[in-house]
Protein backbone atom coordinates (compact mmCIF):
# COMPACT_ATOMS: atom_id res chain seq x y z
CA UNK A 1 0.00 0.00 0.00
CA UNK A 2 1.08 3.67 -0.64
CA UNK A 3 2.01 6.09 1.75
CA UNK A 4 -0.56 8.35 0.96
CA UNK A 5 -2.96 6.14 1.66
CA UNK A 6 -0.81 4.72 4.79
CA UNK A 7 -0.82 8.72 6.11
CA UNK A 8 -4.10 9.64 5.02
CA UNK A 9 -5.78 6.72 7.30
CA UNK A 10 -3.62 7.82 10.43
CA UNK A 11 -5.06 11.25 10.37
CA UNK A 12 -8.66 9.94 10.04
CA UNK A 13 -7.75 8.04 13.01
CA UNK A 14 -6.28 10.81 14.91
CA UNK A 15 -9.89 13.45 14.19
CA UNK A 16 -12.02 10.81 15.42
CA UNK A 17 -9.98 10.78 18.47
CA UNK A 18 -10.06 14.54 19.08
CA UNK A 19 -13.51 14.71 18.65
CA UNK A 20 -14.50 12.39 21.21
CA UNK A 21 -12.46 13.96 24.16
CA UNK A 22 -13.77 17.20 22.44
CA UNK A 23 -17.29 15.71 23.17
CA UNK A 24 -16.64 14.49 26.26
CA UNK A 25 -15.49 17.57 27.60
CA UNK A 26 -18.66 19.49 26.76
CA UNK A 27 -21.04 16.40 27.85
CA UNK A 28 -19.15 14.47 30.42
CA UNK A 29 -21.38 15.56 33.02
CA UNK A 30 -24.65 14.39 31.48
CA UNK A 31 -22.90 10.63 30.91
CA UNK A 32 -21.69 10.25 34.00
CA UNK A 33 -25.36 11.11 35.47
CA UNK A 34 -26.96 8.95 32.73
CA UNK A 35 -24.56 6.02 34.09
CA UNK A 36 -25.40 6.74 37.87
CA UNK A 37 -28.93 6.31 36.65
CA UNK A 38 -28.42 3.03 35.23
CA UNK A 39 -26.75 1.67 38.25
CA UNK A 40 -28.92 2.57 40.32
CA UNK A 41 -32.05 0.80 38.25
CA UNK A 42 -29.83 -2.37 37.94
CA UNK A 43 -29.44 -2.70 41.35
CA UNK A 44 -33.28 -1.85 42.35
CA UNK A 45 -34.08 -4.28 39.91
CA UNK A 46 -31.79 -7.10 41.95
CA UNK A 47 -32.67 -6.27 44.82
CA UNK A 48 -36.83 -6.61 44.33
CA UNK A 49 -35.83 -10.15 42.16
CA UNK A 50 -34.00 -11.32 45.89
CA UNK A 51 -36.89 -9.68 48.13
CA UNK A 52 -39.17 -11.54 45.74
CA UNK A 53 -37.28 -14.41 46.37
CA UNK A 54 -37.22 -14.60 49.86
CA UNK A 55 -41.00 -13.78 50.27
CA UNK A 56 -41.60 -17.17 48.12
CA UNK A 57 -39.90 -19.01 50.33
CA UNK A 58 -41.38 -17.63 53.51
CA UNK A 59 -45.04 -18.47 52.12
CA UNK A 60 -44.30 -21.88 51.75
CA UNK A 61 -43.55 -24.01 54.86
CA UNK A 62 -40.33 -26.61 54.57
CA UNK A 63 -42.23 -29.94 55.31
CA UNK A 64 -41.39 -30.95 58.71
CA UNK A 65 -39.91 -34.37 59.23
CA UNK A 66 -43.20 -35.14 61.14
CA UNK A 67 -45.38 -34.82 58.82
CA UNK A 68 -42.85 -36.65 56.08
CA UNK A 69 -43.62 -39.62 58.26
CA UNK A 70 -47.18 -39.36 57.98
CA UNK A 71 -47.68 -39.29 54.84
CA UNK A 72 -44.85 -41.19 52.97
CA UNK A 73 -43.66 -43.70 55.96
CA UNK A 74 -45.90 -46.71 57.60
CA UNK A 75 -46.24 -46.16 61.21
CA UNK A 76 -43.66 -49.35 61.91
CA UNK A 77 -44.21 -49.04 66.02
CA UNK A 78 -48.33 -49.52 65.31
CA UNK A 79 -47.58 -52.41 62.58
CA UNK A 80 -45.59 -54.17 65.37
CA UNK A 81 -48.21 -53.81 67.58
CA UNK A 82 -51.03 -55.12 64.80
CA UNK A 83 -49.08 -57.74 64.56
CA UNK A 84 -48.42 -59.13 68.01
CA UNK A 85 -52.19 -58.76 68.48
CA UNK A 86 -52.75 -60.76 65.68
CA UNK A 87 -50.81 -63.59 67.05
CA UNK A 88 -52.03 -63.23 70.39
CA UNK A 89 -55.56 -63.69 68.95
CA UNK A 90 -54.15 -66.60 66.75
CA UNK A 91 -52.75 -68.26 69.97
CA UNK A 92 -56.30 -67.72 71.80
CA UNK A 93 -58.67 -69.22 69.18
CA UNK A 94 -56.56 -72.20 68.90
CA UNK A 95 -56.64 -72.70 72.05
CA UNK A 96 -60.71 -72.19 72.13
CA UNK A 97 -60.82 -74.80 69.33
CA UNK A 98 -61.66 -77.95 70.80
CA UNK A 99 -59.86 -81.01 70.19
CA UNK A 100 -61.18 -83.40 67.51
CA UNK A 101 -62.45 -86.76 68.83
CA UNK A 102 -61.17 -89.66 67.26
CA UNK A 103 -64.32 -91.13 65.14
CA UNK A 104 -66.15 -94.06 66.50
CA UNK A 105 -64.68 -97.44 64.93
CA UNK A 106 -67.31 -99.64 62.98
CA UNK A 107 -68.64 -102.52 64.59
CA UNK A 108 -70.07 -105.41 63.23
CA UNK A 109 -73.78 -105.21 62.53
CA UNK A 110 -75.81 -107.96 65.44
CA UNK A 111 -78.26 -109.86 63.28
CA UNK A 112 -81.22 -108.69 64.02
CA UNK A 113 -83.39 -110.77 67.46
CA UNK A 114 -87.00 -111.29 67.13
CA UNK A 115 -88.52 -110.42 70.44
CA UNK A 116 -90.29 -113.84 70.41
CA UNK A 117 -88.13 -116.71 71.31
CA UNK A 118 -89.10 -119.99 69.87
CA UNK A 119 -87.87 -123.49 70.04
CA UNK A 120 -87.46 -125.09 66.87
CA UNK A 121 -90.57 -127.38 66.02
CA UNK A 122 -88.24 -129.46 64.13
CA UNK A 123 -84.51 -130.26 63.73
CA UNK A 124 -83.09 -130.20 60.23
CA UNK A 125 -81.53 -128.46 57.16
CA UNK A 126 -83.09 -125.20 56.60
CA UNK A 127 -84.56 -125.55 52.97
CA UNK A 128 -86.63 -122.77 51.26
CA UNK A 129 -85.91 -120.01 53.27
CA UNK A 130 -88.91 -116.33 54.94
CA UNK A 131 -89.03 -113.81 51.91
CA UNK A 132 -91.73 -111.34 52.11
CA UNK A 133 -89.88 -108.85 49.76
CA UNK A 134 -87.81 -110.71 47.16
CA UNK A 135 -88.94 -113.72 44.86
CA UNK A 136 -87.55 -116.82 45.08
CA UNK A 137 -87.55 -119.84 42.78
CA UNK A 138 -90.22 -122.39 43.38
CA UNK A 139 -89.18 -125.68 41.42
CA UNK A 140 -93.37 -127.33 42.12
CA UNK A 141 -94.24 -123.91 40.07
CA UNK A 142 -91.47 -123.28 38.30
CA UNK A 143 -91.73 -119.48 38.84
CA UNK A 144 -90.22 -117.28 41.43
CA UNK A 145 -92.47 -116.08 43.95
CA UNK A 146 -92.67 -114.81 47.62
CA UNK A 147 -92.00 -117.26 50.88
CA UNK A 148 -93.99 -116.22 53.88
CA UNK A 149 -92.30 -119.02 55.91
CA UNK A 150 -89.66 -121.15 56.18
CA UNK A 151 -89.40 -124.80 55.12
CA UNK A 152 -87.19 -127.42 57.67
CA UNK A 153 -85.90 -130.63 55.88
CA UNK A 154 -86.59 -134.05 57.87
CA UNK A 155 -87.03 -137.31 57.00
CA UNK A 156 -90.90 -138.20 56.65
CA UNK A 157 -92.71 -139.23 59.92
CA UNK A 158 -90.00 -136.83 62.38
CA UNK A 159 -91.94 -135.61 65.35
CA UNK A 160 -93.33 -132.00 64.93
CA UNK A 161 -93.60 -130.02 68.10
CA UNK A 162 -94.99 -126.87 69.23
CA UNK A 163 -92.61 -123.64 69.20
CA UNK A 164 -94.30 -122.07 72.30
CA UNK A 165 -96.78 -122.62 74.89
CA UNK A 166 -100.60 -121.89 73.36
CA UNK A 167 -103.65 -123.08 72.29
CA UNK A 168 -104.76 -125.18 68.97
CA UNK A 169 -107.22 -122.92 66.86
CA UNK A 170 -107.40 -124.52 63.75
CA UNK A 171 -106.72 -128.22 62.46
CA UNK A 172 -107.55 -128.49 58.72
CA UNK A 173 -106.42 -130.14 55.14
CA UNK A 174 -105.41 -127.14 52.53
CA UNK A 175 -105.69 -127.58 48.95
CA UNK A 176 -102.09 -125.69 49.09
CA UNK A 177 -100.06 -126.54 52.19
CA UNK A 178 -101.94 -129.78 53.23
CA UNK A 179 -102.10 -130.70 56.45
CA UNK A 180 -102.31 -127.68 58.63
CA UNK A 181 -102.43 -126.91 62.87
CA UNK A 182 -102.64 -123.55 64.48
CA UNK A 183 -101.28 -122.34 67.82
CA UNK A 184 -102.13 -118.82 69.29
CA UNK A 185 -99.32 -118.01 71.99
CA UNK A 186 -101.12 -114.97 73.19
CA UNK A 187 -100.03 -111.04 72.20
CA UNK A 188 -101.34 -111.45 68.63
CA UNK A 189 -98.71 -114.03 68.30
CA UNK A 190 -99.64 -117.18 66.09
CA UNK A 191 -97.25 -120.29 64.58
CA UNK A 192 -98.65 -122.40 61.43
CA UNK A 193 -97.13 -126.05 60.84
CA UNK A 194 -98.13 -127.14 56.99
CA UNK A 195 -97.76 -130.30 55.59
CA UNK A 196 -97.74 -132.44 58.14
CA UNK A 197 -98.16 -136.18 57.66
CA UNK A 198 -101.49 -136.61 59.59
CA UNK A 199 -103.89 -134.28 62.02
CA UNK A 200 -105.29 -136.65 64.20
CA UNK A 201 -102.34 -135.66 67.01
CA UNK A 202 -104.37 -132.85 68.35
CA UNK A 203 -107.54 -130.58 67.95
CA UNK A 204 -109.42 -127.82 67.67
CA UNK A 205 -108.86 -126.29 72.00
CA UNK A 206 -106.37 -128.01 72.78
CA UNK A 207 -103.55 -126.67 75.65
CA UNK A 208 -100.29 -127.65 74.31
CA UNK A 209 -96.74 -127.02 76.34
CA UNK A 210 -93.28 -125.74 74.73
CA UNK A 211 -91.98 -129.03 72.87
CA UNK A 212 -95.08 -130.99 72.87
CA UNK A 213 -95.60 -132.53 69.73
CA UNK A 214 -98.61 -131.52 67.62
CA UNK A 215 -97.76 -133.92 64.42
CA UNK A 216 -94.99 -135.65 62.10
CA UNK A 217 -93.03 -134.17 59.15
CA UNK A 218 -95.12 -135.33 55.60
CA UNK A 219 -95.52 -134.28 52.10
CA UNK A 220 -98.88 -133.13 52.00
CA UNK A 221 -98.37 -129.67 50.36
CA UNK A 222 -99.14 -129.69 46.68
CA UNK A 223 -97.84 -126.29 46.49
CA UNK A 224 -94.11 -127.78 47.76
CA UNK A 225 -94.47 -131.26 46.43
CA UNK A 226 -90.86 -130.87 44.81
CA UNK A 227 -89.37 -130.22 48.16
CA UNK A 228 -89.49 -133.62 49.42
CA UNK A 229 -90.64 -134.28 52.91
CA UNK A 230 -90.46 -130.79 55.02
CA UNK A 231 -92.43 -129.17 57.66
CA UNK A 232 -93.58 -125.44 56.94
CA UNK A 233 -93.63 -123.41 59.25
CA UNK A 234 -95.05 -119.94 59.67
CA UNK A 235 -94.75 -117.08 62.51
CA UNK A 236 -97.05 -114.06 62.46
CA UNK A 237 -97.46 -110.82 64.63
CA UNK A 238 -100.81 -109.43 64.06
CA UNK A 239 -101.32 -109.47 60.21
CA UNK A 240 -97.18 -109.39 59.62
CA UNK A 241 -95.68 -112.30 58.75
CA UNK A 242 -92.10 -112.72 61.09
CA UNK A 243 -88.95 -114.17 59.85
CA UNK A 244 -88.98 -117.28 61.78
CA UNK A 245 -85.05 -118.01 61.67
CA UNK A 246 -85.04 -114.31 64.08
CA UNK A 247 -87.00 -116.10 66.81
CA UNK A 248 -85.09 -119.31 67.37
CA UNK A 249 -82.14 -119.52 70.08
CA UNK A 250 -78.72 -117.98 68.57
CA UNK A 251 -75.88 -120.96 69.44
Amino acid sequence: MSNRYRNGSNRGQDGQKKSFKDFMKGKGVYVFVFACLALAGATALVATGLQGDKQQAQATPAPSEGSQQVEYLPDLNQSIADAEQERNQAVEDLKATPEPTAAPQPTETAKPVNELQLSKPVEGEFGQTYSKDQLRYSKTLDQWTTHQGLDIKAEEGTKVCAALAGEVTDVKEDGFYGNVVIIDHGNDVRTVYACLAATNTVKVGDKVEKGQQIGAVGTSAMIESEEGPHLHFEVWKGDASQDPATTFPTK
